[in-house]
């Protein structure tokens, strides 16, 4: 009872903590749902269903990041509240503008071109995702002005509401037959309850003349300049293992490697996304005051990787027995998948959670030459790996590789420019490689 209540006043005394347990407590009881919804979805929809959706929101997540012009996260910069709405304001507006831009492009080039190939109707995937990137774009604006106005219970309910709504659209949706067309239908459908929700309760909206809008991308011009390539090269090569499994091997073994992505993606949404929220907040008030972020960086990466050292070690030795039996016989790939990824995985996921710091600290630059640097090391990863190996699970391996050598990177770079503390990560991150690699060695051979 003693340490329960210890626990409660540091956490009372810690706005930090304090917000995380909100976002948390939201994201567990949304993960919940999305985790148990798997086993049924996967007997509901095929891989190849998966795989459709897959690739189109896909594409979406590419035109989503650069439709706001790197100017998402700007949004947390002014001191001035009208400021920040017209910020806000500017950001929707150009998100509106490019987003219909795509969707006329891809229109235009209809009858000679598709960026995609899926089973169902082309055309009738186009207009779902423009509707789901305007949505979505919308929600990703929305949710850093509420987090800039520590909406944190706004931010719990959005969790909830999302996976709710998607859960109980897709269901019907797939039990009707729709395949990926359901489903990418539920998600969009999910998003826009979510924006109901938000806007029922703040209006970030400002009404500003052509001259405001000129004037925020002058005096955000550093957003535009490096943030927004950032963006879009960063964003782009995410989602350019999708673009290139489909291409290279069809929409069903995409639909092996999203479904992987949902379920590696539980701790990202459950724990990654509240941190990373939260991150972003207090590294900028703390900026804004001249105080030193490393000491709380360091802490935050190195306490995610202890924890993380016995689950890497328990999926890898037995996550193709244990998603066979939660997913059924038909998706014995996402178990091999999940052995080869969630090492990867949980350096992607120390990275996210800082993903704001340079950012924080005026590096858009760096990030510009970092998102280089992986856009490099994810093509050369898969693209040789297809033309050296040729079959899919070696291709994962290749892809995998490049995401630890590349995350590994972007911490140590994230420490450099921190100032303090690179030493001690160096220190600390060699130690716990050696730990996971004699850890790996001794369950193969026992």
């Amino acid at each position: 009872m003693k340490v329960i209540i210890r626990i409660k006043r540091k956490i009372d005394s810690s706005p930090f903590l304090k917000s995380v347990v909100v976002l948390f407590s939201g994201n567990v009881f949304a993960n919940l749902i999305s985790f148990l919804s798997i086993p049924i979805l996967s007997r509901i929809y095929s891989d190849t269903a998966f795989g459709d959706y897959a690739i189109v929101i896909s594409t979406a997540t590419i035109v989503n990041g650069i439709s706001t012009l790197g100017l998402t996260s700007a949004i947390m910069i002014p001191v001035e509240e009208n400021k920040a709405k017209s910020v806000f304001t500017t950001a929707w507006i150009s998100h509106i503008l490019v987003s219909t831009f795509c969707f006329v492009l891809a229109l235009i080039l209809l009858p000679v071109y598709s960026i995609y190939s899926i089973t169902g109707s082309y055309s009738c995937s186009l207009l779902l995702m423009y509707l789901y990137v305007l949505l979505v774009g919308t929600f990703s604006l929305l949710s850093v002005y509420a987090n800039r106005l520590r909406k944190n219970r706004i931010l719990f309910w959005n969790a909830m509401i999302n996976s709710l709504a998607l859960l109980c659209l897709a269901i019907p949706f797939g039990l009707w037959g729709w395949g990926g067309t359901g489903f990418l239908m539920a998600s969009t459908g999910g998003y826009l309850v979510a924006n109901i929700q938000m806007l029922y309760h703040m209006n970030p909206f400002k009404k500003i003349a052509y001259r405001d809008c000129i004037s925020v991308y002058k005096d955000f011009k550093d957003f535009i300049i490096y943030q927004f390539p950032s963006n879009l090269i960063s964003t782009f090569t995410i989602q350019l293992p999708n673009q290139l499994f489909s291409a290279y091997f069809g929409n069903a073994s995409l639909g092996g490697y999203a479904m992987c992505e949902r379920i590696l993606g539980v701790p990202m949404r459950l724990i990654g996304a509240p941190i990373t929220t939260i991150y972003f907040r207090h590294s900028s008030e703390c900026i804004r005051e001249y105080k030193d972020i490393s000491g709380f960086t360091y802490i935050l990466i190195t306490r995610i990787l202890i924890l993380a050292f016995l689950p890497v070690l328990i999926l890898f030795s037995c996550s193709e027995v244990l998603f066979t039996f939660i997913l059924g016989d038909s998706w014995l790939l996402v178990g091999k998948i999940v052995s080869i990824l969630i090492f990867p995985y949980v350096l992607l996921f120390c990275s996210n959670c800082v993903s704001y710091c340079l950012v924080v600290i005026g590096k858009q630059k760096i990030n510009l030459y970092l998102s280089l640097l992986y856009l490099m090391l994810i093509v050369a990863s898969v693209v040789s790996g297809f033309y050296v190996f040729s079959d899919f699970v070696s291709v994962v391996i290749c892809f995998a590789v490049a995401l630890i050598v590349f995350n590994l990177l972007n911490l140590l770079v994230i420490f450099y420019y921190l100032r303090k503390d690179f030493g001690r990560f160096v220190r600390f991150i060699g130690i716990y490689l050696l730990s996971i690699y004699l850890g790996l060695i001794l369950i193969k051979y026992l």
